[in-house]
């Protein structure tokens, strides 16, 4: 058996070309059908990390379609399969055939070869379905395969001795099932030696290269890049394995020498295989470089294609993210170079760094409760209600406590925040309910937005300090905050929710120096914008976007997809987005003043109940951008309104969703490209103390707001 090792070694060299030419050449028209396919597929798909996903099941067309090809496909797998196993079982006799020979003994085996392919199917399936049917009853996944791998092993040592043996000898399918059985009996390990390297070398070569491409170059399953040099490395290790296949039909021992029947019929053999090819290369079916082009084109066409995108699918870089997993969070982005510093606060506070893999690069444990955060510099930003209670040995332990109130952290470095630093805001000794609050860089400090249920006495004297609750703006001419000026505004403006979180305090800076600060009251569902012109906000204006909906506390589900957010227009006046609390509608308010006190509130989505708080951002000229949910189609999509006011939108669909949308942000970098923080999954139960657990991602478009920018 040494020498049939070292044959095989010589063999491979002198055989490789011709094999390559005798399978790919009739294959070239099918593999191009097949990218073809892959462009059609693009029509409602997007690139993310390289692989086309499409967003929908495909049409009865394009099924139809597939199946036509695979059918062709199966058509054309005798000659394919056929001639390469002929070249091979020749060579290793010493014989040299011609690619059009073995083109034509193969064609005249064509349904003996066709049998084959169709009785290894079977017998794959066959495995496949008892260890899925095994393990479904409870087998343990080992076992399951010790029932199923290891007979199908054995019966699939003669089924591909068959083939050499049946091309070579010109016997017909079972005729050559018979034969191989014969010389598998007395040598059934060295053909299950054969057949396992035969069979397990093009799965060594191909998972070698995808994870080899996957650790240096990030070329995931399906990536372009990927399938080219996955082609090319099949098509180097075609010639080895093929050749380990046709080796035990050649195979004879010194027991087959001294007169065992059970030995190769070497005299059948040199009688039906083609006559040795004398006159030139065997392989020269075209002419050199003609071949070389051919076999070298389903090769590039896959990244050509993809690089054309001649459908204008949209191209996405992305990860998934370790926070958040609930609905509640607030997350602010902040995009860096290719990538995004994200911010988030709710179940404590995380800080990831996306390049398009997602890094936790600071973490801080604990539930916050109506906290708020933003990316400021190379830093960041939190704001939070701490609620103290009294020692155990105090009688009135749950009583007013002159340290609860609202802190603030700054954190001066990506990497590093110690909660140890936290500055006190807002004192407020009273109960903490329905908090929020949000903060926001602002000139050379910042301002704060906070809200906590007005105090509501329970019939004994208390000393909750001057400030008794409802909402309060803080504005800091430096980041450290150590001298804060309070506003109080006017009216009674609510915001927040009983045991929710969420974004339902949000703030917007205007270029011209003042801000506005959008609160959304969740139990109730009103929404108000308060504005100042400057830092001293002497004068802070309110503005009603809509009043209370509910007659009574809303205390069940979906509160924490209320909220609203705002930003300032290069016109300096705000533009708002909210889901609609009766209907989920995505609706845009267009202020028409600085103040908002006049406005037009578009629905720009159809109903939706489901559907989280959208993000928005504006582009370069000012115009909003809205993430958010189809949730009848159930995509995540990019709206991306044609003007200030969002009286037209282009819809871009950016994923493909299978379950209960989470949370929607957005930001949009210096080149108008949008980053996209999304998540969906399932709540527990439906009613104010649900649980939301979800699977969270980071979207990064490769173009300017997703290719909406190129849509007429």
């Amino acid at each position: 058996m040494k020498e049939l090792w070292a044959k095989i070694a010589r063999t491979v060299p002198r055989t490789l070309w011709p094999m390559l030419v005798a399978a790919w050449l009739p294959a070239v028209p099918l593999l191009l059908l097949g990218h073809s396919l892959e462009v059609w597929k693009s029509a409602d798909a997007v690139y993310y990390n390289g692989v086309l996903e499409p967003l929908s099941e495909p049409g009865a067309l394009f099924l139809a379609s597939a199946a036509v090809l695979a059918a062709l496909g199966l058509a054309l797998a005798p000659l394919v399969i056929g001639a390469p196993v002929l070249i091979g079982t020749a060579a290793l006799l010493g014989r040299t055939i011609a690619v059009r020979d073995a083109w034509r003994l193969a064609l005249r085996r064509y349904f003996t070869v066709l049998t084959w392919l169709l009785l290894l199917i079977a017998l794959l399936s066959a495995v496949a379905a008892g260890a899925t049917g095994l393990t479904a009853i409870g087998w343990p996944l080992w076992l399951a395969l010790a029932f199923t791998v290891l007979p199908g092993l054995f019966a699939l040592a003669p089924l591909m001795v068959m083939l050499p043996v049946s091309l070579a000898e010109g016997r017909g399918p079972w005729q050559g099932l018979a034969a191989a059985h014969r010389l598998e009996r007395e040598r059934r390990r060295v053909h299950l030696l054969f057949v396992i390297a035969a069979c397990g070398l093009p799965v060594l070569v191909d998972t070698g290269a995808e994870r080899l491409l996957g650790s240096r170059l990030g070329w995931g399953d399906g990536h372009p890049g990927a399938e080219a040099v996955g082609l090319l490395a099949s098509a180097l290790a075609m010639a080895p394995a093929v050749l380990l296949l046709c080796a035990p039909a050649v195979y004879r021992d010194r027991g087959a020498y001294t007169g065992y029947a059970s030995g190769p019929d070497l005299g059948r053999m040199a009688a039906h295989l083609p006559p040795p090819h004398t006159g030139g290369r065997s392989w020269a079916v075209l002419p050199a470089p003609a071949l070389a082009a051919l076999l070298l084109l389903p090769v590039l066409v896959g990244p050509a294609v993809s690089w054309a995108n001649p459908l204008g699918a949209p191209v996405l870089e992305g990860g998934p993210l370790a926070s958040p997993y609930g609905d509640d969070y607030v997350i602010d982005i902040s995009p860096r170079g290719e990538g995004a510093l994200i911010a988030t606060t709710q179940r404590g506070e995380t800080a990831e760094l996306c390049d398009p893999e997602c890094e936790t690069v600071a973490e801080r444990e604990g539930r916050t409760q109506g906290g708020g955060t933003a990316v400021a510099g190379g830093g960041r930003l939190y704001t939070d209600w701490w609620e103290f209670m009294h020692d155990w040995e105090d009688t009135d332990r749950y009583g007013p406590h002159p340290d609860s109130g609202l802190y603030l952290r700054t954190c001066a470095a990506t990497e590093k925040c110690d909660p140890d630093e936290a500055v006190r805001i807002r004192q407020y000794g009273g109960d903490h309910y329905e908090t929020a609050s949000a903060v926001a860089p602002f000139g050379e400090g910042l301002v704060v937005a906070s809200h906590v249920r007005p105090y509501e006495p329970r019939g004994r004297d208390e000393e909750i300090g001057e400030d008794e609750g409802g909402l309060r703006l803080h504005v800091c001419d430096e980041p450290a905050c150590a001298d804060p000026r309070a506003i109080d505004p006017p009216g009674d403006v609510t915001a927040g929710g009983f045991l929710a979180g969420g974004t339902f305090l949000d703030i917007a800076v205007s270029a011209e120096g003042g801000f506005a600060v959008a609160a959304f009251d969740a139990s109730y569902g009103a929404l108000n914008v308060v504005s100042c012109a400057d830092a001293e906000c002497a004068e802070p204006e309110v503005s009603e976007i809509f009043g209370e909906h509910f007659r009574k506390e809303h205390e069940v589900g979906m509160r924490s997809r209320f909220g609203a957010r705002i930003e300032y227009r290069p016109d300096g006046t705000p533009v708002l987005a909210y889901r609609a609390v009766r209907d989920g509608a995505v609706h845009v308010t267009d202020c028409h003043d600085a103040a908002c006190t006049e406005f037009t509130d578009r629905a720009v989505t159809g109903p939706g109940w489901k559907r989280p708080l959208p993000g928005l951002a504006l582009d370069s000229e000012g115009n909003p951008q809205l993430a958010t949910f189809d949730l009848a189609e159930e995509r995540l999509v990019l709206l991306s309104c044609l003007d200030g006011g969002c009286t037209e939108t282009v819809r871009t669909p950016l994923a493909a969703t299978s379950e209960e949308p989470g949370v929607s942000a957005l930001a949009v970098d210096g080149e108008d490209r949008p980053h996209i923080v999304w998540s969906e999954g399932e709540e527990d139960r439906p009613d104010i103390f649900s649980r939301f657990s979800a699977e969270t991602h980071y979207l990064r478009c490769a173009e300017p707001l997703c290719g909406a920018a190129q849509t007429p």
